[in-house]
C-alpha cells in the first residue's frame, strides 16, 4: 500500500503530461522509496528503443505491493507496471 500511495502522490505532483506517463526524476524517486522502507528486489540492464542505456528495477513494499520501474540514463524513472501480492 505504501508504494501505491507514493506512486499516486508522484503522479499528482508531476505535470499533466508526465502524470499520464507516470515518469519522474530517478534519484528523488529512489530516495523516497528507500526512506519509506520500500526495497529494490531485482534489476536488469537493457537498452531503450532509441539505443539509450536503460535499466528495469522491481521494488517491493513491506505490504507486498510492488512496482516495475524503467530507468533511462539514470535520470528518468517511469512506472511500467505495479500490483499487489508480490511473491
Amino acid at each position: 500500500m505504501k508504494l501505491k500511495i507514493i506512486l499516486t502522490a508522484l503522479a499528482l505532483w508531476a505535470s499533466p503530461v508526465i502524470a499520464q506517463q507516470q515518469c519522474v526524476q530517478y534519484e528523488p524517486f529512489r530516495d523516497s522509496l528507500i526512506s519509506q522502507g520500500i526495497g529494490l528486489v531485482a534489476e536488469a540492464q537493457t537498452i531503450a528503443p532509441d539505443g539509450t542505456p536503460a535499466r528495469i528495477e522491481i521494488w517491493r513494499a513491506p505490504d507486498n505491493t510492488w512496482a516495475m520501474i524503467g530507468i533511462i540514463n539514470d535520470q528518468l524513472a517511469c512506472v511500467l507496471l505495479s500490483g499487489t501480492d508480490y511473491s
